[in-house]
């Protein structure tokens, strides 16, 4: 046990700490088409427990649930981290992990992960990893959803940044087409059997 947390010691930091330039840079394509889920939500409850992370032992992953108000990717099949319509299959709420989070006193924090606020609405980009739901490509899967203008209901922006596969704000309906289109484009009809 000693070993596991004198490695964790080491290599836990050393992952976290160099920051986001650890992470490999996705462009949207790439994201969308990696993701098994993509979906527009409202963070409903955050939970930080313990738990094993890889080969390294154990950490504090937080888990996010979220309302789903619009899906644009679903992957066939039933996950623990889902729940669905029974009638319709229609997801109504997913929970996703990322890696830190705060129990007590204790706290572990790694700058590739993204954060969540109890209420934010948010797009969010996910896919299964390390036996969970986590976002695509760390903190480059979670994008703040905002209201533009004063009187609702006014136009949804997607919040964007300089690092992440979706560079800048940009009108959610103008992104959900753009996703659409990529997800389309990457749908590749199977190839002919010759003899048949």
């Amino acid at each position: 046990m000693k070993k596991y947390l004198l490695l964790l010691s080491l290599v836990f930091p050393a992952f976290c700490s160099t920051g986001r330039a650890g992470v490999v840079e996705l462009k949207l394509d790439k994201l969308a088409l990696r993701s098994g889920y993509i979906f527009c939500g409202e963070v409903l409850e955050i939970r930080s427990h313990r738990g094993k992370f890889l080969r390294l032992g154990e950490v504090i992953f937080t888990d996010v649930r979220i309302r789903v108000s619009e899906t644009w990717k679903d992957t066939p099949g039933q996950l623990p981290e889902i729940t669905r319509q029974k009638k319709t299959g229609k997801i109504t709420e997913i929970t996703i992990r990322y890696l830190g989070g705060r129990i007590g006193d204790s706290w572990q924090k790694c700058p590739a992960s993204p954060s969540f606020s109890k209420g934010e609405k948010v797009l969010v980009f996910a896919r299964k990893f390390n036996g969970s739901l986590s976002t695509t490509g760390w903190f480059q899967g979670k994008y703040r959803l905002h209201q533009q203008g004063l009187e609702p209901p006014g136009n949804t922006i997607v919040g964007g940044g300089k690092h992440l596969p979706i560079r800048k704000s940009t009108s959610i309906e103008a992104l959900r087409l753009q996703v659409r289109e990529i997800l389309q484009r990457g749908k590749k009809p199977a190839p002919e059997r010759k003899g048949k």
